[in-house]
């Protein structure tokens, strides 16, 4: 799936880099949906990538610990859905 907007573009990257961090299989059925937020989130002119991101996963419940522009984890309803990075 792809989401033709550099900054849409960008957040989908940053979460596949984390996924693969993590030695996650990507979920096609969470992938669409935050493909759907970001889309949602993309018509209201987001320049910054990482904004769109967090905006976007609040949309669905989750926020994201940063480390500088990367995801260290994603948190959803209180929990870490990953492995936090060291």
């Amino acid at each position: 799936m792809t989401l033709e907007h550099s900054a849409g573009a960008r957040a989908l990257a940053a979460l596949a880099h984390y996924w693969h961090l993590q030695g996650l299989p990507e979920d096609h059925g969470k992938v669409a949906c935050i493909i759907e937020a970001l889309k949602q989130r993309r018509s209201h002119g987001y320049a910054d990538w990482r904004e769109l991101l967090d905006d976007a996963l609040s949309d669905i419940g989750c926020t994201v610990d940063w480390d500088g522009q990367t995801v260290r984890d994603i948190i959803a309803w209180g929990r870490s859905v990953g492995f936090k990075r060291s």
